[in-house]
Formats: C-alpha cells, sequence, structure tokens
C-alpha cells in the first residue's frame, strides 16, 4: 500500500465526478476514494451510478488514482504508464484488495506519442516522472529534430528509498526498455472520457489526438498543460500550441480550471459551477494567450475539452 497525493489528485477528481455523473451526491466521494491507508474501493455500480458503457483512459496513470476512481464506478478503464514499478504496484492493488475491479482495468507499460523507445528505471514510481526529460533506450541523444525524447546532460530521478539517483547517458543501475507508441493505435475506439497528466509529454501526444478527436473517437479530454516542458519530452511550444488550437476549433467547449498561479490574459469566468468544484472555471480565451502565460510564469493548468 501507499499513499494517495490528495493535493494533486483534487482538479481532476472534480472533472472525473463532472463527466462521469453530474448529480453524484458530494458524501458519497467521502465514502469512496481512497484513504490515506491504503486503495480500497467500494464495488462498482453502486446504485448511485452505472458508468458501465463508459471508456476512460488514463493516460500517465502513476499510482493509479484515477483509474480506480473511474473503475470503482463501473467505467472500463485503458491506463498507460511509462514506470515499470507503477504497473506493478496498480496490478498487485487490482490482484489483492482491488480484485472487483480486476474485469474493468487494463493497464500498460508503455508511453503515448511519436514512436520510440526510452530507458525507465525500474524500481520507482515517481509523480514528477520525466519533468528532466527521458533517456532513449542506448543512451543516444536526440538530435535536435523534435522526433524523439530529448537527453539532458544528466537527468536526476528520485530513488526508490527516497534518494537521489544520477542518471547519464549509459543509463545506471536497473533500467528497462518501455516503448512510446501512437494513441491511435492502443487507445479505445470510443473514449468518453480521456485523462493526460504526463509531465510534458503532452507537447507531443496532443498532435496525435487531433484527429482522434475528429473522428468522434474522443468525448471529453483533460489534459495538463506545462508548455515549460514540452522541448524537454520531444516536443516544441509551436508544435504543442498548433495541437491545442486544432483542439479547441474541434470542441464544442472548452474549460480551464481554475490554478494557484493565476492568469493574466483575457477570458470570461463561471462562477458556482457545482459538481462539486472549488473556485471559479474559465471560458472564451485564446489557448495562445494561455500557453504564453504558463511558459512565462513556469507554470501549469488543466484543460477540460469536451467535443
Amino acid at each position: 500500500m501507499f499513499e494517495v497525493d490528495n493535493t494533486a489528485a483534487r482538479v481532476l477528481l472534480r472533472v472525473v465526478s463532472t463527466v462521469l455523473a453530474l448529480s453524484i451526491p458530494a458524501a458519497w466521494f467521502a465514502t469512496s476514494v481512497p484513504r490515506s491507508s491504503g486503495f480500497t474501493f467500494y464495488e462498482p455500480s453502486t446504485g448511485l451510478l452505472d458508468a458501465r458503457h463508459f471508456n476512460t483512459s488514463n493516460v500517465g496513470m502513476n499510482n493509479g488514482f484515477y483509474t480506480f476512481l473511474a473503475a470503482s464506478f463501473g467505467a472500463r478503464v485503458y491506463a498507460f504508464e511509462l514506470q515499470p514499478h507503477c504497473v506493478e504496484l496498480v496490478n498487485g492493488l487490482l490482484l489483492g484488495p482491488n480484485k472487483q475491479l480486476l474485469p474493468l482495468v487494463t493497464v500498460l507499460n508503455t508511453g503515448l506519442g511519436s514512436p520510440g523507445l526510452v530507458s525507465v528505471p525500474r524500481g520507482t514510481c515517481e509523480g514528477r516522472f520525466g519533468t528532466d526529460g527521458l533517456v532513449p533506450a542506448g543512451g543516444a541523444a536526440n538530435n535536435g529534430t523534435n522526433n524523439g525524447p530529448r537527453l539532458p546532460k544528466q537527468l536526476t530521478l528520485q530513488g526508490a528509498a527516497g534518494g537521489r539517483a544520477k542518471v547519464t547517458a549509459g543509463g545506471v543501475g536497473n533500467h528497462a526498455q518501455v516503448a512510446i507508441v501512437p494513441p491511435a493505435n492502443v487507445l479505445p475506439s470510443a473514449a468518453t472520457f480521456v485523462k493526460m497528466d504526463t509531465e510534458g509529454a503532452e507537447g507531443d501526444i496532443l498532435p496525435h489526438m487531433v484527429p482522434l478527436v475528429a473522428a468522434g473517437r474522443v468525448r471529453h479530454l483533460v489534459v495538463e498543460l506545462l508548455p515549460r516542458l514540452w522541448e524537454l519530452r520531444g516536443s516544441s511550444v509551436e508544435q504543442g500550441l498548433a495541437a491545442l488550437e486544432q483542439l479547441q476549433a474541434l470542441s464544442s467547449r472548452v474549460l480551464l480550471l481554475d490554478d494557484p498561479v493565476g492568469f493574466d490574459f483575457p477570458k470570461a469566468q463561471l462562477n458556482g459551477a457545482g459538481w462539486g468544484v472549488e473556485g471559479p472555471l474559465y471560458y472564451n480565451f485564446s489557448v495562445a494567450e494561455l500557453v504564453r502565460d504558463r511558459y512565462a510564469k513556469s507554470a501549469g493548468c488543466n484543460v477540460w475539452f469536451s467535443f
């Protein structure tokens, strides 16, 4: 068992609750979400919600919070994660205290985006993994064409015991080679909800999502944006912004969730949204202004697209 980062979980928990059940009582969440002592969920299909017709995708699964949350509602979940140890932890929870959710969850040890192969430590499940870039398998640095993950001079990762592990071009310790594959190859043919939290890799993933959205394969997409990290993850500000503008053009609604680092650009504000959302939501804004604002402030944000 391990503890859940409830602070980081709050924002997308609200969005998941909105997408899956607009009227679920807040008191039910208090009994459903995992306690700090470990991950244990109620049986799916409690009578308050029947989400069995929902296909959801958790891109950047990490410790599996949203995977288990959606499955506990009865949704079918496809989860994707680069870190092998995260996959081991979640599979252990599915085979142990949450085996009632096992038929609903498919966990894949793979990343999404432009095809490639990266070297990933086996013994860590780090929430900020990838923020310093990734090491391509074999240790060869990216050639600057933005066709794959870039290689920083020295990559610092959190060790399994809380120490700091220094990883250079050839890699050290016990590493696994993990594939990055195009979303079209592995996402379900129709996804009610896609949650994407990939510490900068979204700049490379989102261009691959545009044709899927245009084909009607995605109804809702919530994505964490960290423009300052896009170049470290094999993309660029220009590439990420172009994809966001295409997604905005395809959307029926785009909502910007509130963030502790405020937004300094024109936008409309929606107060009292309900659904357990604390703070305002914003709409009628320019994604170009949003990207410039987040880049200048070295900050992130969460954006909800509906199609």
